[in-house]
Parts: structure tokens; C-alpha cells; sequence
């Protein structure tokens, strides 16, 4: 996936952009065991949603 618009943030503020850049990944990868899987209906946009667990802090 190709990143075009990313932003560098130190946490309290916006220090600049940041050049394209390229992710090579999986969802297994990226959200490991908060992915739960992908829906087998389609209620929004007539696509399939992905579903992972969310913990909020």
C-alpha cells in the first residue's frame, strides 16, 4: 500500500509532512490477535467489513 499523505506528530504537535512511502503487510500482521475476520454480509457500501477488537485506553 502506498502512503501518500502521511504527517510526522511528536504527540502534542504537527511537526511536518513526511515523503511517500510504501507498507508491506497483512491484517494478520498488523492487528495480530484483535483480528477477528472479515464479515460474510455486505451492510455498508455493498462491500465486506473487516472486524477487529478495539481497546480503547
Amino acid at each position: 500500500m502506498l502512503i501518500q499523505n502521511s504527517l510526522l506528530f511528536d504527540g502534542e504537535k504537527v511537526l511536518g509532512r513526511l515523503p511517500e512511502f510504501k507498507i508491506v503487510s497483512t491484517v494478520f500482521d498488523m492487528f495480530g490477535k484483535d483480528f477477528i475476520g472479515v464479515s460474510s454480509d455486505r451492510p455498508i457500501y455493498y462491500d465486506k467489513q473487516l472486524l477487529v477488537r478495539v481497546n480503547l485506553v
